[in-house]
Order: C-alpha cells, then structure tokens, then sequence
C-alpha cells in the first residue's frame, strides 16, 4: 500500500511510544513464539539479541529505558525518535527512500527482479528483500498482499491465523466479571486433555465478551492453531 511517510507502524507501535525490544534474552524471547517459531527465530536471536538491539539504538541516538512486562522503550518516550533514527541510518548507508509507491506484485527478470509499481512504474533490483508485513491495520500497510507474492514464487507459506487479540468466551461467569481487571496472573492454555500448550504471567481484563489484556492476547496464537 502507498503511504506519504517511513515508519507508519513504528510510529504507531507501543501507544506512540514505541516498544522497541525486551529485556529478555535471546533464548527466551525467541520462546515466546511457540516451539516451531522458536526454532525458526532461533539463530536470528543469537545473532541480533535483544541487548545488542538497545545498544545499536544507543549509537543512533535514541538511549532506552525498561518498563515493566520486559519491555524497553526510548528514553524520550516518542516512537518519532526511533523512526526517525532508523530512516537517517538507512539514508546515511546510500538506501533510496520511496514513499507514496505502492507495489503491485514483482518477477523475476534476467540480471535480478522488476517490481511495478502501481503508478505504472518498473524498477529493477539485483537482489530483493520482501517485507510487506501480514494482514492486521490496513491503514499502516499491512493488508496481506505479501502472501499472493510469495505464494506466486512457489514459497511454502504458514496459514496465518488471528493473534494479539482478545479471547471470546461463551462461559457466564467470564462475563459476569467484565470490568475486572487482574494485573499479576497467570494464564495457561492447555488441550482437551489437558495438556499445556502455552503460557504467560501477564495482566488479564474480563469484557463482556471473554478476557482480554496482554495475557490473553499472548495467548490468542496458539489457541488459534489449537482450534
């Protein structure tokens, strides 16, 4: 999707303020992703761990501070900083910025790639990165269309599925507590026969339709796959 500006879901990520990394180790953070998807992020995690994150942006400028729930933010508490940041090191390093250049799909051309544009242009690339996001706002860009991409390239894709959002829930006393809110618990999914299939300490909200708050959308996931 075209947009006039860098940066539009870091500008809107961690309320405005950007919650940039953890203060987890790689190894943990890389569980939080399941068992499959800790093993995918594995490596990655070793060789960009969240410490050596906090200390790339401390070169660039932008000094962080921890939070609870192991999160870290910039110090200044404007997720503006972090993105702006970014976008001078990405212009410093020679990269040309394009804004306003929605992409309509791309093949593969003799010396590299040719992606079109959806103003009717063609550019060309030796080697290509592809990072459209999934499908979550479509406002900030992510509207899916990455997955015809690379669906079309013959590329093995997971079936995506909702996560980090609230649980619906038919049972009444889940309901009858909506408005309450449990700030240090414990929330476990486990299987029909009771086997644990995940789990986090993190603040939970009843509504009117089941439970939402970190702890449940940490959860949303795997309760996604289960079903």
């Amino acid at each position: 999707r075209s947009h006039p500006r860098t940066g539009t879901k870091v500008l809107a990520s961690g309320g405005t303020r950007c919650n940039l990394t953890t203060t987890l180790g790689p190894l943990e953070a890389a569980r939080l992703f399941g068992a499959a998807g800790g093993r995918f992020l594995r490596d990655a995690f070793r060789a960009l761990p969240p410490a050596k994150v906090r200390g790339r942006f401390e070169a660039l400028g932008v000094p962080t501070v921890e939070d609870p729930l192991e999160k870290v933010f910039p110090a200044s508490h404007r997720a503006r900083d972090v993105r702006d940041a970014l976008e001078r090191w990405a212009r410093g390093a020679g990269a040309r910025i394009l804004c306003d250049s929605g992409v309509r799909g791309f093949e593969r051309a003799n010396d590299g790639w040719r992606v079109h544009l959806q103003d009717g242009r063609a550019l060309h690339a030796r080697r290509l990165a592809v990072c459209p996001g999934g499908r979550s706002h479509p406002r900030t860009g992510t509207t899916g269309d990455g997955y015809a991409w690379l669906e079309a390239l013959g590329l093995p894709l997971v079936e995506p599925v909702p996560a980090l959002v609230p649980l619906a829930s038919p049972a009444r006393w889940v309901r009858e507590l909506a408005g309450v809110t449990l700030p240090a618990v414990r929330v476990e999914l486990r299987s029909p026969e009771g086997v644990l299939l995940a789990d986090r300490e993190r603040p939970v909200v009843f509504t009117h339709k089941g439970i939402s708050g970190p702890g449940a959308m940490d959860l949303s996931e795997p309760v996604a796959r289960e079903e």
